[in-house]
């Protein structure tokens, strides 16, 4: 009816504009004096909010920066980073944009701790294991290799990262070899 509708109006103006309940009345026959409306301030979410999309959404644009200007998106990373400790995502890319410029000791230090987060961390995983290759570690590198298949539970996807990872680093036979043995295992497992 009649009188809800403009009540839920009121109610509306009231949480729209501000006005105080005190001021608000019911229609009558001669128009009410306008109030003034006092200006708000507007509430922002702070920059690099804890809150998982805001996170997200900070992590897209310090990727985008880093084509344009890779210090300022270390610099973003590492604000991500204080404030959303302890996230593998955030500790891998802020490890990649160490890498891109060119501090590849640091980079590993990143990787390893997005790893302890998260040893699942397929991505981390494979760019330590490429780090302690390109630096001529090839037993290190393997003992992060294996650490992933083994966190991974040898799936094939695990399988196929670390091989795409060897066969990138100039080993194309071994990634076949190790690309058969996950093929043997899961077949071993199927049975």
């Amino acid at each position: 009816n009649f009188t809800s509708l403009t009540l839920g109006a009121i109610a509306l103006a009231v949480l729209v504009l501000g006005v105080p309940l005190a001021n608000a009345e019911a229609p009558k026959s001669q128009p009410a004096k306008p109030q003034p409306v006092q200006p708000r301030p507007q509430q922002f979410a702070p920059p690099f909010a804890t809150d998982p999309l805001m996170v997200s959404a900070d992590l897209v644009e310090a990727m985008r920066l880093i084509g344009v200007d890779p210090q300022a998106a270390l610099a973003m990373l590492h604000k991500i980073n204080a404030r959303s400790p302890n996230r593998d995502d955030v500790l891998t890319r802020l490890a990649y944009t160490v890498q891109v410029v060119e501090k590849v000791d640091s980079a590993a230090y990143y990787y390893k701790q997005a790893l302890a987060v998260n040893p699942l961390n397929l991505e981390a995983g494979k760019a330590l294991g490429s780090i302690y290759f390109a630096q001529g570690k090839e037993p290190q590198a393997m003992q992060v290799f294996n650490g992933l298949l083994d966190a991974n539970e040898h799936n094939i996807s695990a399988y196929r990262m670390v091989a795409t990872a060897i066969r990138d680093l100039g080993h194309p036979d071994e990634a076949v070899k190790l690309l058969e043995q996950g093929r043997e295992r899961a077949r071993a497992q199927d049975q």
